[in-house]
């Protein structure tokens, strides 16, 4: 528990339930418009039933505060993070970095594919140790993104 503003929060990790799954997609939408304005918002919303039914296939460890979802990480395969995603409201406190973390413990190596626009992205990872691997146009839509990679 942490205290915050003589309010005591329960914060943790743990692996995504059944009923979470709405509030992690919820959060993946939300993240997904706020980040890239780049892209235009309908595909975001298309892909909503692909990517849906591809986190119910994926390990995904949500980060709760006093029992609600405010963040997730999805990792369809060992060592590869499909998507970390912190509800707005709530980035700037640490989440992100404890779930990347918490993927830290568990792998010696990670890789991931960040949008070369999402500026705030691409140096959260590069801050936490992640190293340019390779670089490639999106094949959905041409943007470029940049693999990146973190080993221990």
């Amino acid at each position: 528990m942490t205290p915050s503003h003589g309010i005591t929060e329960e914060r943790k990790i743990h692996l995504c339930t059944a009923g979470q799954y709405d509030a992690v997609m919820d959060i993946w939408l939300a993240g997904n418009l706020a980040a890239h304005s780049f892209i235009p918002a309908d595909y975001w919303h298309n892909q909503y039933p692909f990517v849906q039914s591809a986190l119910q296939k994926s390990t995904v460890f949500v980060y709760l505060v006093n029992n609600s979802v405010r963040a997730f990480v999805g990792l369809p395969e060992p060592r590869f993070i499909a998507g970390l995603f912190v509800a707005p409201e709530w980035q700037g406190r640490g989440i992100g970095r404890d779930l990347l973390r918490h993927c830290k413990f568990l792998e010696t190596e990670l890789r991931l594919y960040v949008y070369a626009r999402n500026v705030r992205a691409y140096a959260f990872y590069l801050r936490h140790g992640f190293r340019l691997e390779d670089e490639r146009p999106d094949p959905l839509h041409g943007e470029m993104e940049s693999l990146l990679h973190w080993r221990m």
